[in-house]
């Protein structure tokens, strides 16, 4: 199974939005990363969720799962605009992107917009997090070839 290097790693800790890797494995899908952003917006925990398979983790998300497969299968990224989450420990709404990283790994960035919402009634700017999410996957995307992992 794929491992991330330690630098990597720590790079995607920093990201301020949550991030994880999946690996397909022939018809299945597993999950090989999440960083703490991840957990802390869906309410999940890596230990419990790195090396299942997708739909262990999420047993009512099957179109998801399509839309992995296709992205991997079409080289395209695919942006959900707004989704909302619901589960026992968390609730909100969500911008998902997924893009693939190699033959058989997506990125899925995960951008919460209950903040974006919350300020904006507040009257208050929105800050763009989708041009930060893009640029911090572009520049970390950038170090996974430096180091030959992809």
């Amino acid at each position: 199974m794929f491992q991330l290097n330690k630098d990597i790693k720590n790079l995607f800790e920093k990201f301020p939005f949550g991030f994880s890797i999946w690996e397909r494995e022939d018809n299945k899908m597993y999950a090989v990363y999440r960083n703490a952003m991840a957990d802390k917006l869906m309410g999940t925990k890596r230990e419990k969720m790195v090396g299942k398979e997708f739909e262990k983790c999420w047993p009512d998300s099957k179109e998801s799962k399509k839309t992995a497969f296709r992205v991997l299968d079409e080289g395209t990224t695919h942006k959900v605009e707004e989704s909302r989450f619901i589960s026992k420990k968390k609730e909100g709404l969500f911008r998902f992107t997924l893009m693939k990283l190699d033959e058989n790994m997506i990125g899925v960035v995960i951008e919460p917009l209950n903040r974006c919402i919350k300020i904006n009634r507040d009257g208050t700017q929105c800050s763009n997090t989708s041009v930060l999410g893009n640029f911090c996957m572009s520049h970390a995307l950038t170090q996974l070839k430096k180091t030959s992992l992809i």
